[in-house]
């Protein structure tokens, strides 16, 4: 309904200029499963909860649990979320490529990434059928740059190196 997105709203600028905690989380859960939760707001609160997943440390894994049960809700009805997967995965698969200087993601950051891939792949086979190719992709441009493979990505069982 209505006033879950204009409660979300707010919620979801006020955490991301002023940070969240992990009570937050809890929150987000209840709003992920609420009836009420339409299309358009779930995928802000996937972007959100996408974003947190692979850049924060310390709460990460916590804003998994919500992502998954957006995606998993709303993935048959609303194309959106697809797309937004498969750019997201493309943005956070970049994060694990060397940059021009040689230097890779901290472990920690590459965990985040291969972790929240992982725990999405897993979800429904529409989702690996539009991550594969760059998931394929970026193990092959890690491949060309290190001359191996990266071995996060390997274990997704989805490169072609």
């Amino acid at each position: 309904s209505a006033a879950v997105g204009s409660l979300l709203r707010p919620l979801l600028k006020q955490a991301a200029n002023h940070g969240y905690s992990n009570v937050d989380f809890d929150f987000y859960l209840s709003v992920a499963a609420h009836e009420g939760l339409e299309s358009t707001h779930a995928v802000q609160l996937l972007q959100f909860l996408a974003d947190v997943s692979v850049r924060d440390a310390l709460l990460g894994r916590a804003a998994s649990v919500p992502l998954l049960v957006v995606v998993d809700r709303f993935l048959r009805h609303e194309p959106l979320i697809l797309d937004y997967l498969e750019v997201f995965t493309e943005r956070a698969l970049a994060r694990l490529l060397p940059e021009a200087g040689g230097k890779e993601a901290s472990p920690v950051a590459a965990t985040l990434v291969l972790e929240t891939l992982a725990k999405l792949l897993r979800v429904h086979h529409s989702i690996i059928d539009r991550l594969s190719p760059a998931i394929q992709s970026a193990a092959e441009a890690y491949h060309k740059a290190r001359g191996r493979e990266h071995p996060g990505l390997a274990a997704l069982g989805l490169s072609a190196t």
